[in-house]
């Protein structure tokens, strides 16, 4: 995709804590002017604009070369600035709004009739969120206006959790960044749709369907269970239509089967592989891997494959075991960081369960195969 380059000194603002709001003030300036500003939410970074400036909605379009009829999430401070947006509130927003906002749960309801078509895809409805990240809040107060922020990557791209990650795709094409460190989460949020009886989950993120039923009683139909073809047609969500996530390196998701080792689920895969591999792994899955690919060189010719394994494999491993959160956390810097050394192929580790879901959505969408889950 050929996207038009801008040219524009792209100001980088390093976060100190605690926060001073005087460093937000002409970025937040320049969001409710009509720039385009890149900034850290708790998931993904994300690139701003004022939600009511149908011109700035569609910067941020031409910039990520984003199709037009995949709306976009609304940021806002708090509930006092919902009606800003929505035409009306549902009953079931409160208590959910109370049990996990502000942080990663995005929330679809009707819009209000002057909410751009661009924000929406000419839908009816609008979907908001509260984000929890310091830095973000503290850039909406200062813009003091609805925001408008999809992930700060090129479409199709694996999203951005670290401010280098946005300067890869966007320097000298945005006015400025706002540089807080690299994102806790990792991945976008869950959205439901609160237009739905029952509701049900448009998109997994960190907040699952267990998860909102044990803190407020609500049924929600989990993303598995109910994916319909009008939502792939007409998403109502960002993330629903496109393929999304995707490096340059072909991507292989390694599960281990019933009872097997995740290492020598590992092994088997990249043993078969003759180009240059990547591998994402938790540290102590990568030196059980090891262990075994050393075993294998000592009974193995000098000229055999193994016995040069090690010259075809770029690492990017996590800390500690075998961890969901923090894979989550590390999974699109690890796509990023092995695609960069140019790797044919990228192995990378899945997980089962429900809690695994949107890490599991995430890789899938950028795997060579997707759909793929690991039943373990």
């Amino acid at each position: 995709m050929n996207l038009e380059v801008s040219d524009v000194n792209t100001q980088v603002i390093l976060i100190k804590h605690p926060l001073d709001s005087a460093v937000f003030v002409r970025p937040g300036q320049a969001l409710a002017a009509g720039s385009v500003v890149a900034f850290p939410t708790e998931t993904v970074y994300g690139l701003g604009a004022s939600a009511f400036l149908p011109d700035a909605v569609k910067e941020i379009f031409r910039l990520k070369g984003r199709p037009a009829d995949n709306p976009l999430i609304v940021h806002l401070l708090s509930a006092d600035d919902v009606g800003e947006v929505a035409e009306s509130v549902p009953d079931t927003f409160w208590p959910l709004y109370e049990a996990f906002s502000p942080g990663p749960l995005t929330y679809v309801m009707p819009r209000r009739h002057d909410v751009p078509d661009e924000v929406t895809a000419g839908l009816s409805t609008v979907a908001v969120r509260f984000p929890s990240q310091p830095a973000a809040r503290a850039l909406l107060e200062a813009a003091g206006v609805p925001v408008v922020a999809p992930s700060a990557n090129i479409s199709g791209r694996p999203s951005p959790t670290r401010a280098r990650h946005v300067l890869d795709d966007f320097a000298g094409r945005i006015p400025f960044l706002i540089d807080d460190g690299p994102c806790d989460v990792g991945v976008e949020s869950t959205v439901i749709d609160l237009t739905s009886d029952p509701i049900r989950i448009l998109r997994p993120g960190k907040i699952t369907a267990k998860a909102i039923l044990e803190r407020t009683g609500i049924q929600v139909i989990p993303w598995q269970d109910q994916v319909k073809p009008e939502d792939i047609t007409h998403p109502l969500s960002p993330g629903m239509k496109y393929r999304h996530y995707a490096p340059k390196a072909r991507v292989v998701i390694v599960c281990p089967k019933a009872d097997a080792l995740i290492a020598d689920a590992f092994l088997f895969d990249i043993e078969k592989d003759g180009g240059s591999i990547g591998l994402f792994l938790s540290e102590e899955t990568w030196q059980a891997l090891r262990g075994r690919l050393t075993s294998q060189s000592c009974n193995t010719d000098r000229g055999g494959r193994d016995e040069k394994m090690y010259d075809h494999l770029s690492l990017y491993t996590y800390e500690g075991g075998r961890d969901l959160t923090r894979a989550t956390h590390h999974l699109f810097d690890a796509l990023r960081t092995l695609d960069r050394q140019a790797v044919d192929t990228i192995y990378a580790e899945g997980f089962d369960g429900e809690e695994a879901t949107a890490y599991m959505d995430r890789l899938s969408k950028a795997a060579t195969v997707s759909g793929i889950t690991c039943d373990t």
